[in-house]
């Protein structure tokens, strides 16, 4: 199985500083990234627990990761003489 990741932006920094706000929508200013990431948590209702930083952009994405069932295999047919038949 192949696993998917898909992250959204939920928090940004807002200068000067250590301080940050929720990118979607209005919210407080919150003095510490563990304050922005636990309004990050509790707003989910506790499903979402993995964060990606982008430190320079001041930027922090949640990520979450699905699998993705393999496709199912195509199985070829074959006439009593060796000619492929067509799928039905």
């Amino acid at each position: 199985m192949a696993i998917e990741t898909d992250k959204q932006l939920v928090l940004t920094r807002v200068p000067p500083g250590d301080q940050w706000t929720d990118a979607n929508g209005p919210s407080d200013v919150f003095e510490t990234l563990t304050d922005g990431l636990e309004y990050i948590f509790q707003k989910s209702g506790g499903t979402i627990t993995e964060f990606h930083l982008s430190a320079f952009d001041g930027k922090i994405f949640s990520v979450t990761q699905t699998e993705v069932p393999d496709p199912e295999p195509t199985v070829k047919r074959w006439t009593l003489y060796g000619e492929e038949v067509e799928p039905q």
